[in-house]
C-alpha cells in the first residue's frame, strides 16, 4: 500500500513470531471492507522494530507470538519497552497481543522464575507453555461469546457475508459460533482480577461442562492465547481494525464537540 501523510498506520511488532502473517491478514481485512463499500480512511500497515517506527500516526499495534522472555529482553534495550508501555496507555491507541503478546501485556505471570520485563495493562495472570512443549501444540474450535465477533462478516474464503442475508458464520446447531484456534506452546489465562476484563472467546475442556477463557479485552487492549493469523478466519483481525477505526471516530467526535462549545462560549 502506498504511504500517505494522512494515513492511519497499524503496526505489528516485528521482532519475533508471525508478524508477516498478521500483516497479510490485516491487508485482507482492509481490502474486504473496501469491497463492501465501507467509507474507510487510507491505512498503512507497518512493521515496528524501534521507537522511531512507533510515531503518532500509528493507532494500533499487534504484539505477536514468539518467546516472551526474549521479547522482553529486546524491548528493554534503548528504552523501547518503556516507550511502548506509555504508548499503549495513550488515548486512541488499540493494542492486541497474541500468545507471547498476551504474556507481555498481563500484569502478572504465574510461577515467574525471575523478574521479566512486562508491558502490563491487562489485569490478569497468565501461565507460560501451559499445554507443554512444541509437540503438544494443537488446534481446537473455540466458542465466540462476544456479539461483535459473532457477527464478523469477513469470510474465510475471502468473500463478504452481507449482514442483510441474516447468516452468522460458524454458527452451530445450538446457536453458538465457533472459529478455529491454533495453540502453539500457548499460555493460559489462569486468573482474571478485574470486572473490566471482558471475555471474547472460550475453549471447552475435556470435562464437557468446563471451559477456559482464551480471548479477552480490557478497554483498549485485546489479548488472545492462540494464533488467529494461522487460520483462514479473519474475524479477530476485522475486530481489531474496526476497534481502531471506531476509536478514531470517537476522538474526532469529542474534538468537534469541544470545538463547538469553545466557539459558543
Amino acid at each position: 500500500m502506498d504511504n500517505c501523510d494522512n494515513a492511519i498506520k497499524i503496526g505489528v511488532l516485528a521482532i519475533q513470531g508471525g508478524f508477516s502473517e498478521h500483516i497479510i491478514c490485516l491487508k485482507k481485512v482492509y481490502n474486504l471492507l473496501k469491497t463492501d463499500d465501507i467509507d474507510l480512511p487510507i491505512i498503512d500497515f507497518v512493521e515496528v522494530r524501534c521507537i522511531q517506527d512507533l510515531d503518532n500516526s500509528v493507532k494500533g499495534l499487534i504484539i505477536p507470538g514468539g518467546e516472551s522472555t526474549t521479547l522482553g529482553v529486546v524491548l528493554e534495550r534503548d528504552g523501547f519497552g518503556v516507550y511502548l508501555r506509555d504508548w499503549i496507555r495513550q488515548r486512541g491507541h488499540i493494542t492486541w497481543g497474541t500468545c507471547a503478546g498476551i504474556i507481555l501485556l498481563a500484569d502478572r505471570i504465574r510461577d515467574e522464575k525471575k523478574v521479566q520485563f512486562k508491558l502490563g495493562g491487562l489485569h490478569i495472570t497468565t501461565s507460560r507453555n501451559s499445554y507443554g512443549r512444541q509437540v503438544n501444540s494443537f488446534e481446537q474450535s473455540i466458542k465466540i461469546v462476544d456479539n461483535e465477533l459473532r457477527n464478523s462478516f469477513c469470510n474465510q474464503d475471502g468473500s463478504i457475508i452481507r449482514r442483510h442475508e441474516g447468516s452468522v458464520r460458524g454458527e452451530e446447531q445450538d446457536g453458538s459460533v465457533t472459529t478455529p484456534g491454533v495453540f502453539i506452546r500457548a499460555p493460559t489465562i489462569t486468573d482474571i482480577h478485574s470486572t473490566d476484563v471482558v471475555t471474547l472467546a472460550t475453549r471447552q475442556l475435556s470435562n464437557q461442562d468446563d471451559y477456559e477463557v482464551v480471548a479477552i479485552r480490557q478497554g483498549s487492549i485485546i489479548g488472545t492465547t492462540f494464533h488467529p493469523e494461522l487460520t483462514r478466519d479473519l474475524r479477530f483481525h476485522e475486530y481489531f481494525v474496526k476497534s481502531i477505526l471506531n476509536s478514531q471516530i470517537n476522538i474526532t467526535l469529542v474534538f468537534n464537540i469541544v470545538s463547538c462549545l469553545f466557539l459558543l462560549f
